[in-house]
């Protein structure tokens, strides 16, 4: 199955809460164009920023939607305000805290 590209690869799973991240998120972002950055370009720049662990493409009111850990809530309101909301091509976003997570798959 490695040879046929199946399997993808071999991950680790951690226990963020174990190391200090105790806070997950879920983050909706609406993409406005313009000249400077596409919606890829924009989900790779964002890919890119510290505690953000998941990107992808979506369909709907929002163009992407991000998983976020940090230490807090306050650490990640500011990652929200500083950094995300400061890049081209953010129109606004919208944060959903998670209380829970009942099943993930690595």
């Amino acid at each position: 199955m490695l040879k046929q590209g199946v399997i993808k690869s071999f991950d680790v799973s951690i226990d963020y809460k174990k190391i200090g991240y105790t806070t997950e998120v879920f983050i909706f972002v609406s993409f406005v164009p313009t000249p400077e950055i596409s919606q890829r370009e924009l989900a790779r720049h964002i890919a890119k920023l510290s505690g953000v662990h998941e990107v992808h493409i979506i369909t709907g009111e929002y163009d992407l939607l991000l998983k976020v850990r940090g230490k807090n809530l306050e650490d990640i309101g500011t990652l929200v305000i500083d950094k995300l909301r400061q890049l081209k091509g953010v129109s606004r976003t919208l944060t959903i805290a998670c209380f829970e997570t009942v099943k993930e798959e690595i």
